[in-house]
């Protein structure tokens, strides 16, 4: 296998996706739809541990699925004059280094978690860098080979959810990683 086959791309891009998205299933996960500050607090002292561990596969799962996404792009470097494509990779990369900080400070203070007093604006910025990474990686995914629908579904389904993240004033992040799987998928597919 290549270093930076089409399998190992599609490979790499699954395991990251995969698991933020255990991540975001955990049993624990019942405190992000919890209202009440007390239940929510509860919730984690009683599951620390599952929680802490869903931290680090949260951290783990965002930037494996960087490096997925970069493997797959340095495959399709030569459909584009430049090096425009990489900067998804940037964006993404940089949104993954404060979704970690974000997930290192959920970790370290759950009570902070609980009361919103954790470094404020990280979530919203990964959000937003995410986005903007995946409509970047959308538009590059047009002009390669793959099936136009890979890239109208990053820059469609992310435009979707900036649209409602801004309407419900907040997104599940395991959406984006649904986005991944599905070009995993399909990536492994098209190689398989």
């Amino acid at each position: 296998m290549d270093l930076f086959s089409n399998k190992l791309a599609g490979l790499v891009l699954m395991t990251g996706s995969i698991l933020f998205l255990i991540a975001a299933f955990l049993p624990y996960s019942r405190v992000f739809m919890e209202t009440d500050p007390s239940a929510r607090l509860e919730i984690l002292h009683q599951r620390r541990t599952q929680w802490n561990i869903g931290q680090v596969l949260f951290i783990a799962g965002s930037m494996i699925t960087v490096l997925g996404l970069a493997f797959l792009l340095f495959n399709y470097r030569g459909y584009v004059p430049g090096n425009w494509h990489w900067i998804s990779v940037a964006i993404l990369l940089t949104g993954s280094m404060l979704w970690s900080w974000h997930c290192i400070e959920r970790m370290n203070s759950p009570e902070g978690f609980v009361d919103g007093t954790l470094t404020p604006y990280l979530f919203i910025l990964y959000s937003i860098l995410t986005q903007a990474g995946l409509i970047v990686l959308g538009i590059f995914l047009l002009q390669t080979e793959l099936a136009n629908w890979t890239g109208w579904m990053l820059i469609g389904g992310t435009a979707l959810m900036s649209i409602l993240m801004i309407i419900f004033k907040d997104m599940p992040p395991f959406v984006y990683y649904l986005f991944t799987l599905v070009l995993a998928i399909k990536f492994l597919a098209v190689v398989g």
